[in-house]
């Protein structure tokens, strides 16, 4: 497919990432506000035809595979709502929740969807499993994430900058943690400060 170059997966010790290129570029301006698609003019975020049947047969694969443990996608936009926003376009995946990428991650159990472009941390919590969408920000350094992976449970901190200057303190303090937590009795998953599953 085109994105060829641009979408991939790999797998890290127990944990599968995969990365996909969303970003189509159409003839001409595509904006449907009721059915949520486009918005940025010529460009709309999707995932759709072969570039969908490459994502199913990786997930296919990852689902046969005993060494993976956690499944983690990520994206440029976010598809779930609503979502913070700070600066940002608010782009979003369209058809959201109703997109055939959304609902191919929900029936292969994925753990976690991140995405940006809002600049703001959101986590919010699929109506129907526990795949969970986390948005972060990472503008100039001054809010990151740090992903630490065990046998049985992913942890997700977020660090937010302090100090005196407007940016670049090199200084951090912990500002919210998300923990999905994996046994053969089911999946728990806590979560605190800017990392709390958003009520909706």
């Amino acid at each position: 497919t085109e994105f060829k170059y641009t979408s991939y997966a790999h797998q890290h010790k127990n944990v599968l990432f995969i990365t996909l290129d969303a970003f189509t570029q159409h003839a001409t301006s595509i904006f449907d506000r009721e059915l949520g698609l486009g918005g940025e003019g010529v460009v709309s975020c999707t995932v759709e035809g072969d570039h969908l049947k490459w994502f199913e047969q990786v997930l296919i694969e990852a689902n046969k595979d005993d060494t993976i443990q956690y499944t983690i996608v990520q994206s440029h936009v976010p598809i779930a709502h609503p979502v913070r926003t700070v600066n940002s376009s608010g782009q979003f995946m369209d058809n959201g929740e109703e997109s055939e990428l959304w609902k191919m991650m929900e029936k292969y159990s994925v753990d976690l969807y991140f995405a940006g472009e809002v600049h703001a941390n959101t986590v919010l919590k699929a109506r129907d499993s526990n795949l969970l969408q986390v948005t972060s920000r990472g503008n100039q350094l001054n809010n990151f994430l740090q992903v630490t992976v065990t046998d049985d449970s992913l942890k997700i901190t977020a660090y937010n900058e302090i100090g005196p200057k407007a940016k670049y303190n090199k200084s951090y303090v912990v500002h919210g943690n998300l923990t999905i937590s994996k046994s053969n009795s089911g999946t728990i998953i806590n979560s605190s400060g800017a990392l709390e599953l958003l009520d909706r």
